[in-house]
């Protein structure tokens, strides 16, 4: 009997943990027959409740499979081929990824060769959607005030975006536009956060998280909540374009979030007092790009120097293209989402 299967991989990170949250809570009812979630291990965000998850689904007549295991490993494909059969519909959300690797190579096996494994193996199945989740980083830094869009060339500064860049590259060639999304958010925040994450909001919180002075440097930002939506959006609708750029529609000085980040935590007597703003001198970041460019050249990978090399740069996007087509979906500001994400930064201590 043939069946329509969504598979998303990546569901016990950041994104795709929330995504499934949202499946379970929102409209796939009478859209899919099976719902096949992988994850590298059994479930990498403690907070998740599987066992809520998949009584959602149910209660929705839906079944929900999850399958452990490494992308580039066979064992992966031969419990996945027991669920699919040859002649079943399979939507697909790719959001398998790792931002700060170790090394070159580790960047490219995950980013990159994992991802030309999985496509080799899905090719013979009927497609109906594959959305791939992909990033601002393979267009580096934007050029005076000129934000990315969808038509922005590639630049990429480092081993993640050159290795994003070899996958939407690979993905255009290989899979046909008639089935093919990419998606493109810049810098997450949201529920499900990783330990990264929250020990950047502690640090500002507790006012020891450096800037670059004046921190008027501007940087786009997008809710996993928000992002799940649009991924949803693309799941149910037919839409005229093969890749957009996905963003809150107001971008954000890095001043501006820090001052957000400290009033916030102080309205929830997380801190009893904000500290003034910890600013490194302003050419930091350009010399820690250059530093970061020659080491990552070399395979070597440094999460502090890459992230500070960051700091002070523009990360703009355009997101116009999306919203034009889905004006019905209100983006959540970090205004309105960060007691939220504190709460849940905090709630250990």
């Amino acid at each position: 009997m043939k069946k329509s299967i969504l598979l998303i991989t990546g569901a016990g990170g950041w994104l795709g943990s929330t995504l499934i949250e949202m499946l379970s809570k929102n409209g796939i009812s009478n859209t899919y027959d099976l719902i096949i979630i992988s994850s590298l291990s059994s479930f990498d965000y403690k907070d998740i409740d599987l066992g809520l998850i998949k009584k959602n689904f149910s209660e929705k007549n839906l079944i929900l499979k999850n399958i452990e295991g490494d992308l580039a490993d066979n064992k992966f494909y031969k419990k996945l081929a027991h669920l699919i059969n040859d002649n079943d519909e399979l939507s697909i959300v790719y959001t398998s990824s790792i931002i700060h690797a170790k090394s070159a190579k580790e960047f490219r096996k995950i980013n990159f060769e994992s991802l030309k494994i999985f496509v080799n193996f899905i090719k013979s199945f009927k497609l109906d959607k594959f959305i791939y989740i992909s990033s601002n980083s393979p267009f580096g830094f934007n050029k005076g005030n000129e934000k990315f869009n969808e038509s922005t060339r590639y630049h990429p500064i480092g081993n993640y975006g050159k290795t994003k860049m070899l996958a939407e590259q690979f993905l255009l060639k290989n899979i046909s536009k008639n089935y093919l999304k990419i998606l493109r958010p810049p810098w997450f925040h949201g529920p499900n956060m990783p330990e990264r994450q929250k020990l950047f909001f502690k640090k500002v919180s507790h006012g020891s998280f450096p800037i670059i002075y004046p921190g008027n440097n501007k940087r786009s930002i997008i809710s996993t909540i928000d992002l799940s939506i649009a991924i949803i959006n693309f799941l149910k609708n037919n839409t005229q374009h093969n890749i957009y750029c996905l963003s809150e529609p107001n971008t954000i000085s890095m001043l501006e979030f820090i001052k957000i980040i400290q009033r916030s935590a102080k309205e929830l007597n997380i801190i009893k007092k904000t500290k003034p703003v910890f600013f490194l001198p302003p050419l930091t970041s350009t010399f820690l790009c250059m530093l970061d460019i020659f080491l990552q050249k070399l395979g070597f990978y440094s999460k502090i120097i890459h992230v500070v090399s960051e700091l002070g740069m523009n990360i703009e996007m355009d997101s116009s293209r999306y919203r034009k087509e889905f004006p019905n979906h209100k983006f959540s500001t970090i205004k309105e989402t960060i007691k939220n994400e504190l709460r849940e930064t905090f709630k250990e201590n």
